[in-house]
Order: structure tokens, then C-alpha cells, then sequence
């Protein structure tokens, strides 16, 4: 999936999880834009369509971790799941985000957009 570069004019500030900014993408169109982030990547998402449109590593230089099928996962709250796919990989459009599709010990099948996913998983 290609991302924007996004900017923001609050350089020189502490940018807040969860808080809403307006950005400038590659493009040249203002949006509102969601910062978000977990360990040493962070995201903005797109404040009227709630998909990412931008995404950056504090510390390493490659794409967004993106969960490889059979990976083991655990939520925060300590339940298990193991991912079965990752969807729209190659979508473009805002409309279709990368999302995650995982199984639960129970067997249940559920799926997030990889923000929601990382911001409430870590690889186990």
C-alpha cells in the first residue's frame, strides 16, 4: 500500500497520542489527521475516513510492521489469537485499509485495520 507523507505544523511540539491535527499530505490537500502510535511506529488516520494515511518508524528504516499470517498475538486485556491474513495490501484507496484478519483460541474469527490491531496487540 503507498502511503502520503504527512506533515503537521506543530514542529518542535510534543505530538500527542489519540489527539487530532490538521496535515498537509504529498499531495497537497489538508486533512484532519489522528496521531497514533505503539512502540516505535506512529500513524496518522484520517479523521473522516478513520484509515491510515500516513505512517513513520521512529527507529528503523522499513515499511509499517505488518503481522505475517500464522504470527501469535496477544491483547492487552491477555486474550491469544494467532493471524490468518493481512487484507488490502496492495489497495490505494483510503476506503480499503490494510486490515487484519486473526483467530482467537475459541476459534472466532475477527478483523481490525492494522491501526486499531497494533495499537491493542504485541507479537507473543
Amino acid at each position: 500500500m503507498k502511503f502520503e507523507s504527512v506533515t503537521t505544523d506543530k514542529v518542535g511540539t510534543v505530538l500527542k497520542h489519540g489527539e487530532t491535527y490538521t496535515c498537509l499530505t504529498s499531495g497537497n490537500i489538508e486533512i484532519r489527521a489522528r496521531f497514533e502510535y505503539c512502540s516505535d511506529e506512529y500513524w496518522w488516520v484520517n479523521e473522516h475516513t478513520n484509515s491510515v494515511v500516513g505512517v513513520r518508524l521512529f527507529m528503523r528504516n522499513q515499511s509499517a510492521q505488518i503481522p505475517k499470517p500464522k504470527s501469535k498475538w496477544q491483547h492487552h486485556n491477555g486474550c491469544k489469537y494467532e493471524v490468518i491474513a493481512v487484507a488490502n495490501l496492495d489497495s490505494e484507496r483510503e476506503e480499503y485499509p490494510i486490515t487484519v484478519v486473526y483467530k482467537g483460541v475459541n476459534g472466532e474469527i475477527w478483523s481490525k485495520p492494522l491501526v486499531g490491531f497494533l495499537s491493542r496487540m504485541k507479537a507473543t
